[in-house]
């Protein structure tokens, strides 16, 4: 029997915008979502001011508010992904890199195609399924 949990908390998908619930246990797990970083963003009106100089390239800083937000995925967008980056792997570990030009009878060309249109369908259904 599993231990209960101490809070529920709303996320936001950092892939495709949806809200999600993870439940927090007081040892610190969580289920619900995928957290990878908390990252720092510029908020509101501010400019970007010169610092310094490294050879040709000036060095600026964000003046104004930061915020900090987190990157979560949802578990659909995440299995997603994990499921195309699979794809990939097995493609490339079957015909190769990708070809820098396309030639149609070469089978490396067309597992890739292949895999540009899947990737594409999950695309356009996920648009469709969002509205």
């Amino acid at each position: 029997m599993t231990k209960a949990y101490a809070r529920k908390e709303e996320k936001k998908c950092s892939v495709c915008g949806n809200d999600f619930t993870i439940r927090l246990y007081p040892d610190g797990r969580y289920i619900g979502g995928h957290y990878f970083f908390t990252m720092t963003l510029p908020e509101g009106k501010g400019r970007y001011e010169k610092v310094g100089r490294v050879e040709k390239h000036e060095i600026v800083r964000r003046t104004g508010k930061k915020k900090r937000a987190e990157y979560w995925e949802c578990n659909s967008c995440f299995d997603r992904d994990k499921n195309e980056s699979w794809l990939e792997k097995m493609i490339e570990e079957l015909y190769g890199k990708k070809c820098e030009d396309y030639e149609p009878n070469c089978a490396c060309c067309q597992a890739w195609s292949l895999y540009d249109n899947i990737v594409e369908e999950g695309k356009t259904n996920r648009k469709k399924k969002k509205r």
